[in-house]
């Protein structure tokens, strides 16, 4: 089957065009966003998604360059082929479903707020979006800001 971009053919049967865009993931539950396994590494994997996560943020913040080299070079749980996530798979970690006021990612992760993704803003080559855990949004800051990281593989 032969699909205009940016759709992709989806190879299951039967075949149709999906945007490639936006991940296929299951929707997760609405009571309860959030299905982690603590995988006993300082790693987390997500059951709805399938990533793997560090359980932990970085020790210090960092330019958006410096954390697009920072995770090919983690070696968190005795893996080696961490990368800097995207913009959609970090919202995948918001969990809109809690009160305003406090942390809006599962308690099983050490994080603090505002995390690089690995996604260029469009409207500006000096721009990256990084999405608040503290509050659950995403915006785009100037690459050269200074912001957590939090790897996946």
């Amino acid at each position: 089957m032969a699909c205009a971009a940016p759709l992709v053919c989806e190879r299951s049967a039967p075949a149709v065009c999906a945007d490639s865009r936006y991940p296929a993931w299951p929707l997760p539950p609405e009571v309860d966003p959030s299905d982690y396994k603590d995988n006993g590494d300082a790693t987390i994997t997500d059951n709805v998604t399938g990533l793997m996560w560090q359980a932990d943020s970085s020790s210090t913040h960092m330019t958006w360059e410096a954390a697009r080299q920072y995770c090919p070079m983690a070696t968190t749980g005795k893996h080696s082929d961490w990368r800097l996530p995207t913009r959609i798979e970090l919202l995948s970690l918001v969990n809109y479903a809690k009160q305003s006021g406090g942390p809006a990612i599962a308690y099983i992760f050490n994080t603090r707020s505002g995390h690089w993704s690995s996604s260029s803003y469009a409207g500006s080559s000096s721009l990256a979006w990084y999405v608040s855990f503290a509050e659950g949004y995403s915006s785009s800051y100037d690459k050269t800001f200074m912001l957590d990281v939090l790897c996946v593989r």
